[in-house]
């Protein structure tokens, strides 16, 4: 074909050229991109097969790749994990112009296996936690909440970040690595914001126990956990529920017990408390013995209180002073006191923590009574009814007048050692004077107190001085209502009494002279009363001679007499 070009009148211009419709080449399409090829390093490519013209595969971008046939559309091409080529399917029909397709191939790597890290289900009293997920070599990874409430990361991206939760709440939390358009790959991990258990509380220790074997315990209720009770020592016990914080521990008496109440929350460590539970004995009752009220002139003796089975016994002094023990802890041990005080001593029993035991006994060291002394005895009374004793006044105990013997007496002051007694003439008494201070045993005394009659009035009779020619008489003494009589010669030779006790007995003299003769009643101890009698026993007279009358006297009053005696020299004295 000629193309002129004419100017006219120029001389026209021309060329030739050769037209040849080639058919353009079929328009290439090097298939659909492959951007999420994940673990791989080949694929087949998906070109069109050109009608016109012929394709071939050539890499624009991307290193590392290679075709297995470059002109086969569907080839397999081989590149290198992790990169992204750029294909391109050329279709040539020279000399047209090629027709070219660019395909994306990319060989992405899969994501980093995740590894969420270990299940932290031992934490125990926090709320946070550090995270333990791998960091991807291929791809980005962000945590995720799975399952439970309140949580938050305080950097998603970031495998080792911190999580916060709520104590007491688990959580299922996952790491997932990304590498578009790969799938995702996740790990989880358990958390658990376990709450410790509550903080055990066994209660207060029971040390005061007396007398029982079961009690009730009072730990706290859990409000996180559940509590156990548990023996830690002693032996025997028991309990009747052991998850219930407050039930009964039945042990042995007179044992102790270290009682061990845990609350658990597994997996926290658990929290317990311990208590001290003591079964005491009671002390053994307390006997202090019987009394000693009757002891007498002593100052000490032998206690008699029990030996204790259970506890420790101890006496003391309730009352009393200036006493004390040979050894207090002695149940029979020796007390000493002071004569005439009582004391009201205690033996106690003790068995602490428990109420001690006591008795009380009273210990008397009695004074014995002053040594009774009635008085010397009183037998020279006579012609009274009554006299004053004469005992001595006690310094210990008191006194009392008692008749022993005796008729018709009576004390004024029986309780008076020198009160007066009456009794009755003629009448002898023993009288006691007891000086007692019981329980001790008295002292006692007697005195002989006698009323003693005088004797009777002696009366020894009549004057017998008219008894002539004789040398014997009967005598006229009163007889004796009180007292015995005897006759005694005052005075004058040779006479003698028949019988000196009779007061009518004959006397017997001598012609010629006289007598004082006396009469004594006599009734000892008391004065003799006694009377003389004048006894003459007269000689008959010589022949009287008067002499002469005197008749003569005158103007006088007065005469000598003459009288003729030579054998009554007496009557001559009396009469002449």
């Amino acid at each position: 074909m000629r193309w002129t070009i004419s100017n006219a009148p120029c001389t026209a211009n021309s060329d030739d050229v050769l037209i040849t419709f080639n058919a353009n080449p079929t328009v290439a399409n090097a298939g659909a991109d492959q951007t999420s090829l994940c673990g791989v390093t080949s694929t087949s490519l998906a070109a069109n097969t050109p009608t016109v013209g012929t394709g071939t595969w050539s890499i624009v971008s991307g290193a590392g790749g290679s075709f297995f046939a470059p002109s086969n559309p569907t080839t397999t091409f081989n590149g290198v994990i992790g990169s992204s080529y750029v294909l391109r399917w050329s279709i040539s029909n020279a000399p047209c112009t090629a027709s070219s397709d660019d395909v994306l191939i990319t060989f992405n790597a899969n994501p980093t296996v995740a590894n969420a890290g270990a299940d932290q289900t031992s934490l125990c009293g926090v709320t946070s936690t550090a995270l333990a997920a791998n960091a991807p070599t291929v791809g980005t990874g962000v945590w995720s909440i799975v399952s439970g409430v309140g949580g938050s990361f305080v950097a998603p991206s970031n495998p080792t970040t911190t999580f916060n939760g709520v104590i007491g709440n688990s959580y299922v939390l996952r790491w997932t690595i990304s590498n578009a358009p790969c799938a995702a790959n996740s790990d989880d991990v358990l958390i658990a914001f376990n709450a410790n258990p509550t903080a055990a509380n066994a209660g207060a220790d029971q040390t005061s126990l007396c007398g029982v074997t079961s009690t009730s315990l009072s730990a706290n209720t859990p409000t996180v956990g559940t509590g156990a009770w548990s023996i830690v020592s002693g032996v025997g016990g028991s309990f009747v529920a052991p998850s219930n914080p407050t039930t009964t521990f039945n042990g042995v008496i007179g044992s102790s017990y270290v009682l061990r109440w845990s609350i658990s929350n597994a997996p926290c460590t658990a929290s317990s408390d311990d208590v001290l539970i003591t079964f005491n004995a009671n002390p053994t009752v307390a006997n202090a013995g019987a009394d000693q009220t009757s002891l007498c002139g002593v100052t000490s003796t032998a206690l008699a209180a029990n030996a204790p089975t259970v506890g420790t016994g101890v006496w003391s002094i309730v009352s009393g002073v200036g006493g004390s023990f040979v050894a207090p802890s002695n149940p029979t041990t020796t007390f000493n006191g002071v004569i005439g005080s009582s004391y009201v001593l205690r033996w106690t029993i003790s068995n602490a923590p428990c109420t001690a035991s006591s008795d009380d006994v009273l210990i008397t060291f009695n004074a014995n009574p002053t040594a009774a002394n009635a008085g010397a005895d009183q037998t020279s009374l006579c012609g009274v009814t009554s006299t004053a004793l004469a005992a001595n006044a006690p310094t210990v105990g008191t006194g009392a007048w008692s008749i022993v013997s005796g008729v018709g007496g009576s004390f004024v002051a029986a309780t008076n050692p020198t009160t007066t007694f009456n009794g009755v003439v003629g009448n002898s008494y023993v009288l006691r004077w007891t000086i007692s201070n019981a329980p001790c045993t008295t002292s006692s005394d007697d005195v002989l107190i006698t009323f003693n009659s005088n004797p009777t009035a002696a009366n020894a009779g009549a004057d017998q001085t008219s008894l002539c020619g004789f040398t014997s008489t009967a005598l006229a003494a009163n007889t004796p209502t009180v007292g015995t009589g005897s006759w005694s010669i005052v005075s004058g030779i040779g006479g003698s009494f028949v019988a000196a006790t009779n007061p009518t007995t004959t006397f017997n003299g001598v012609v010629g002279n006289s007598y004082v003769l006396r009469w004594s009643i006599s009734n000892a101890p008391c004065a003799a009363n006694s009377d003389d009698v004048l006894i003459t026993f007269n000689a008959n007279p010589t022949a009287a001679n008067a002499r002469a009358d005197q008749t003569s006297l005158c103007g006088v009053t007065s005469t000598t007499l003459r009288c003729k005696c030579s054998n009554c020299w007496y009557w001559c004295m009396v009469y002449c």
